[in-house]
């Protein structure tokens, strides 16, 4: 990953939005949505995290800006894979381009799997009805 670049465009999208850091730690999902910030980003992350297999940011949008970051990341993005996806509270569904998520370049194989895992721990599923719906 090159860091600079990921750092200007970071820096440029939040110029662009005039978005700023997230401050606090809440957790975005649908039903289970605990944010009221609106609009913010994430500081970026070096190496493996969550299911994503290397370094990443991310940001949390409106629908009011959407569709126009959407649009602007299409023309930036240069050489990173983007992947934009929306928080219902179905975590791996999310994240599933099968289901909802869109990506930008090249589709990064995620480990949905984590994604069951971090569901089940948060929300305390266990069994495998719960776990097939949580692709919904």
């Amino acid at each position: 990953i090159n860091a600079e670049y990921m750092g200007a465009l970071r820096d440029e999208f939040m110029s662009t939005f005039s978005i700023q850091n997230c401050v606090d730690d809440c957790f975005m999902g649908g039903p289970f949505d605990t944010c009221n910030t609106g609009t913010c980003t994430y500081d970026p992350v070096f190496g493996v995290d969550g299911p994503h297999p290397y370094g990443q940011w991310g940001v949390y949008l409106t629908n009011e800006v959407l569709s126009s970051a959407i649009s602007w990341m299409t023309m930036n993005h240069g050489e990173f894979e983007v992947m934009f996806h929306p928080n219902t509270g179905y975590m791996v569904g999310d994240h599933d381009p099968n289901k909802r998520a869109l990506w930008m370049k090249t589709q990064v194989p995620l480990d949905l799997d984590f994604l069951v895992w971090l569901q089940c721990e948060w929300f305390e599923c266990s069994d495998a009805i719960t776990r097939a719906k949580l692709s919904l």
